[in-house]
């Protein structure tokens, strides 16, 4: 992967990581008045708007890449078919992150329900458990479409030259 890619990958990652120290923070916590229940907020936080902001970006990363790829192809830089590889890669990708994103946000927000008591502690804490798997799923994906698409664009650079 490029910098760029690897940039996003990483920042996604990281938001992850954040995932799981604020489900870690959350599972510690004794009920909605304990005193750690600000810093599980505040690591919540932060981490959704890292994870939002990374498959965002990874998302519109991956369409730009995706473009660059046509046009090659278009030009005759790259093989028949090529185009058509990344872009069923995208494809693939993109259920995983509007799931992760989704699945992040829908976390946050009704941690907020889970402090009511309008939704049960162990529905949050399942809720969790999905948003992690869905962000491991989307890192994977994005990893895999954001890697396969350079490689087929530095092969089709290769051939114009």
């Amino acid at each position: 992967m490029d910098r760029m890619s690897r940039a996003l990958w990483g920042i996604g990652a990281l938001g992850s990581l954040g995932i799981l120290i604020s489900g870690a923070s959350g599972f510690a916590l004794r009920d909605v008045n304990d005193a750690a229940l600000p810093r599980h907020v505040l690591i919540s936080l932060g981490s959704t708007l890292v994870v939002a902001f990374a498959h965002t970006w990874a998302a519109l990363y991956l369409w730009g890449l995706g473009r660059a790829v046509a046009a090659t192809a278009a030009e005759g830089g790259l093989e028949a078919g090529v185009a058509e590889s990344a872009r069923r890669l995208r494809r693939a990708a993109l259920p995983w992150i509007l799931l992760a994103l989704a699945s992040t946000v829908l976390l946050f927000t009704l941690g907020a329900a889970a402090t009511t008591g309008a939704l049960s502690v162990p529905a949050h804490q399942g809720l969790a458990w999905g948003a992690l798997l869905a962000q491991v799923l989307a890192l994977r994906s994005e990893r895999r479409a954001l890697g396969t698409t350079e490689r087929l664009l530095r092969s089709g650079a290769r051939v114009e030259a």
